[in-house]
Parts: structure tokens; C-alpha cells; sequence
């Protein structure tokens, strides 16, 4: 929707929790189908090993990794202004949208991470 109004920070914090929570749910969901995986085909070590502790370091540990991964796709966004004839900037076309590349293929390498790997 044109014009963005919300400002740069906004811009940049809510690509920063996209990102987090995709990141946060593929990593969560495949958490919680490991600890399933051994607690059917090895009920025994499943026992041992499932405690409540143990799933909250690893909800922790998921979100940190999640936020941290976040960063790069964040940083990326950002405010981008059309030009007109003149080449000056046009404030009513400014939308919140992938502003420079920090890092090369960042989205593609954050794809095939999470969602194929």
C-alpha cells in the first residue's frame, strides 16, 4: 500500500519478526517431531531423557538461534522511493521492501535452510 508511513525502524522491525517467527516455527515444529520420533521407536531413552528442563533450554535455544538468523533478512528491508522524470524521489510511492543485499541469495539461503533442508 502506497505511501509507507510507518517509518524506517517500523520497516525494518516487522521484516525482523517475520522473519523470527518463520524461523522460530520451522525450527519448533521440527523440535517437537524429533522428541516424538524417540519417544515411539525408543520409548526407553524417551524415558530418560524428556524432561521439562531439557524442552525449555530447547524452546530457548530455538528462539535465540531464531532471532539470530532474523538479523540478516532484517537488516536488508527498508523504505525505497520511486524516481520521477526529474530523478528526484516521490514520497506517495515509498513502500517498505528489500532495499539493498547484504548478503547475496540471503532469502534463497534462508529458504532452503528451514523450509527444504
Amino acid at each position: 500500500r502506497y505511501p509507507y508511513v510507518f517509518g524506517e525502524f517500523f520497516c525494518r522491525m516487522t521484516s525482523f519478526a517475520a522473519e523470527t517467527s518463520a524461523n522460530a516455527t520451522v525450527l519448533t515444529i521440527t523440535a517437537f517431531t524429533v522428541e516424538r520420533y524417540v519417544a515411539i521407536c525408543h520409548p526407553f531413552l524417551s524415558y530418560t531423557v524428556s524432561k521439562l528442563s531439557r524442552a525449555v533450554k530447547f524452546i530457548i535455544a530455538i528462539w535465540i538461534l531464531a532471532l539470530c538468523l532474523a538479523v540478516p533478512q532484517a537488516i536488508q528491508f527498508g523504505i525505497v522511493m520511486g524516481k520521477n522524470m526529474n530523478g528526484s524521489f516521490v514520497p506517495e510511492s515509498a513502500q517498505c521492501t528489500l532495499k539493498w543485499e547484504f548478503i547475496e541469495h540471503a532469502f534463497h539461503i534462508s529458504t532452503g535452510l528451514f523450509f527444504v533442508a
